[in-house]
């Protein structure tokens, strides 16, 4: 190996290295934002959405997921510019999902799956195993999925490798089942509601001098 091959190789790893550093850190000082519902997952249907602090550096939105084990701890990570652009593109995918579901219902449509078309930003993952793990700038594509008995979800899935191990994976699975857990998720993706946290935090922390 030549040594601007191997050069960029350990420019690579220290890059990622300083990424883990600072994600460890962000799941350290984050603050829970509020719940909302993953009925699909009937043995942990409670989500919660985290952030940390909308006015620092590297402010960031993690989103409970599920992976291939009921204990697992997985998080969706979004970027905080890049949360306005989830959002609606949530937003987005409800419609089209409340559209897609009334008609599936009216045909008696039944295993079916069809991709909604609407694109997501780019997204990171985390999750806990021996330590945390992450996979940064991952692409997930949104199903509209007719399971065998009529019901209807919006299902995204992907097998992820963590950025810092090829041996290590995860699957990331994210499944919504109705126009109110649309709702729930996407009111808690608000960065006002997210810096009143934050604020409310600091005041109290103020009391104490």
């Amino acid at each position: 190996m030549g040594y601007n091959a191997a050069n960029k190789i350990m420019k690579k790893n220290c890059f990622i290295a300083l990424l883990l550093i600072l994600c460890c850190l962000q799941v350290i000082c984050q603050e829970e934002v509020g719940t909302f519902t993953m009925g699909y997952f009937s043995k942990n249907p409670t989500k919660k959405v985290e952030c940390t602090n909308p006015d620092a550096a590297n402010f960031q939105v993690f989103i409970d997921a599920a992976g291939d084990h009921s204990s697992d701890n997985v998080n969706l990570i979004v970027k905080g510019k890049d949360l306005d652009a989830f959002k609606n593109a949530l937003i987005q995918i409800r419609d089209k999902y409340v559209e897609w579901e009334k008609v599936a219902k009216e045909n008696n449509v039944t295993d079916m799956r069809k991709e909604f078309g609407i694109s997501l930003p780019s997204i990171g993952v985390g999750w806990y195993g021996t330590k945390w793990w992450f996979a940064f700038s991952q692409k997930f594509t949104p199903d509209f999925m007719v399971f065998e008995d009529g019901r209807c979800a919006m299902v995204m899935y992907k097998k992820v490798t963590a950025s810092s191990n090829q041996y290590i994976d995860q699957g990331v699975y994210f499944v919504l089942q109705s126009k109110a857990e649309f709702d729930e998720l996407i009111e808690l993706l608000d960065i006002q509601k997210m810096r009143s946290i934050f604020t409310k935090k600091e005041q109290n922390e103020d009391l104490f001098k």
